[in-house]
């Protein structure tokens, strides 16, 4: 099951997968963002809005029957159009240039709710001594299966292979991307 998001672009509604959505809305963000640059903002409203037009029409088109827009749709459109488009939104970088490892949810490796795993490869620990800590905690009172629950409720789980390169603490490149897609 894929979640779809309903979005107006260009006075014309579309249903797009979680994927089309984020990349399309990254394109039109860094787009805007160029624009600032060198146009005054009216001037960049205006040019985006026509950008977003140009889009809406070529997704029109190439529909052709389905419903759904997804993110290959989305690249051909921007490309149609002679922008280049990233594979995947940029992820976050330290200053050494490695990207930042994000706090989520291992549901790919969990016993209950992927707190544990999530926590291990956030914090570089094995899982096995996170599990003992979490286990020890409630037996001795100390409130582990409150903590737990609570990181269950506030981390989200990693969903899409960009999350997951982004809780591995990797590059979300086409390579990693389509590892994390096949698990």
């Amino acid at each position: 099951m894929t979640k779809t998001i309903s979005v107006s672009l260009g006075k014309c509604n579309f249903v797009l997968n979680e994927d089309a959505y984020e990349l399309l809305n990254h394109f039109l963000k860094d787009y805007r963002q160029g624009l600032g640059r060198t146009e005054t903002p009216s001037s960049a409203d205006e040019i985006t809005e026509e950008v977003e037009l140009r889009i809406a029409e070529l997704l029109r088109e190439s529909l052709q029957g389905r419903e759904v827009v997804d993110s290959a749709m989305i690249r051909k459109a921007v490309t149609d159009m002679g922008f280049s488009i990233p594979i995947h939104p940029v992820p976050d970088f330290t200053e050494s240039g490695q990207p930042v490892r994000k706090l989520y949810r291992d549901t790919d490796h969990k016993v209950l709710g992927g707190v544990c795993s999530g926590l291990a490869l956030y914090s570089g620990l094995d899982v096995i001594l996170i599990r003992v800590l979490f286990t020890l905690a409630f037996i001795l009172g100390l409130a582990g299966l409150w903590a737990y629950l609570v990181f269950w409720i506030i981390v989200p789980a990693a969903k899409t292979p960009v999350e997951k390169c982004g809780m591995h603490g990797e590059a979300a490149t086409p390579d990693n991307i389509n590892r994390y897609s096949a698990s």
